[in-house]
């Protein structure tokens, strides 16, 4: 939720309920009034302006409302526990993350039986939280998808909230495994953050899940088949190419930033 005020003019053409408002813009604008008294104020006083009726017959509503709440019982307060889940996660997350930890496991085992061979653990690292950040925003996985898609706080930060909560599972795993096998997490960590942040940056014109599924198919055809017919470490994933995957990240970043409004609308 953005503490920055809106501007008079966006405030007086909401007010005035301009078409010419986008999407994001209105509800950005609503989930600040939300939360801000002074900016409520001065939209009564637009509102004055604007249409004295309409403003009496909101100070009269307002009234009626405030000694109603006066004459009923308290409200009782949403357990924090209740919001910070819906907000950093989704029950519909828990398959998608349980199905990736079991890929992880299976790729383990790989390692375990032939350790001569390239690590399957290294080859699929890279991918693995794209599993469950294609459920994080899914109309078919989350059961309250609607419900979210339609209130004023969706957007962007909840979907950076449910892949950093996503992000907070997968890469300990993934640690623990390479160390078990001996395999330096260096090699990928960088593709993991870079491919991730490849998805976010591509989920806003593809869709959360589209973008996953096609990163996840390039990996795929590009580097987990041909590493089948050879015994080396892909060159995507030697250190030479650290540097490429740290480009990579800042880039994919600096798109997810410059195209913020456009979330609204996954």
């Amino acid at each position: 939720m953005s503490t920055q005020h809106p501007e008079v003019l966006a405030l007086e053409l909401y007010t005035a309920g301009d078409p010419g408002l986008d999407d994001a813009e209105v509800w950005s604008i609503e989930a600040h009034l939300e939360t801000c008294e002074q900016c409520r104020q001065q939209q009564t006083g637009i509102l004055a302006r604007v249409d004295p009726s309409g403003a009496d017959l909101l100070a009269r509503v307002a009234d009626g409302l405030d000694l109603q709440i006066a004459a009923g019982p308290p409200p009782a307060p949403a357990p924090a526990r209740f919001a910070v889940r819906q907000r950093w996660a989704a029950w519909s997350l828990a398959p998608w993350t349980g199905m990736a930890l079991g890929v992880l496991a299976a790729a383990w085992l790989l390692s375990r039986v032939s350790p001569g061979e390239t690590s399957m653990v290294l080859l699929l690292a890279p991918v693995l939280p794209l599993l469950p950040v294609a459920g994080s925003w899914s109309r078919y996985a989350d059961p309250a998808w609607e419900l979210l898609a339609g209130s004023p706080r969706v957007g962007l930060w909840m979907l950076l909230r449910r892949t950093l909560a996503v992000l907070l599972v997968i890469i300990p795993a993934l640690l623990l495994v390479s160390f078990m096998i001996g395999l330096a997490p260096a090699l990928w960590l960088l593709p993991c953050l870079g491919l991730t942040l490849s998805t976010l940056a591509l989920s806003e014109k593809l869709g959360v899940t589209n973008a996953a599924v096609g990163i996840w198919a390039l990996w795929t055809v590009g580097v987990l088949l041909p590493s089948f017919w050879s015994a080396d470490v892909p060159p995507v994933l030697s250190s030479s190419a650290t540097p490429v995957w740290g480009a990579l990240c800042l880039i994919a970043a600096a798109v997810v930033a410059i195209r913020a409004r456009g979330y609204a609308r996954l």
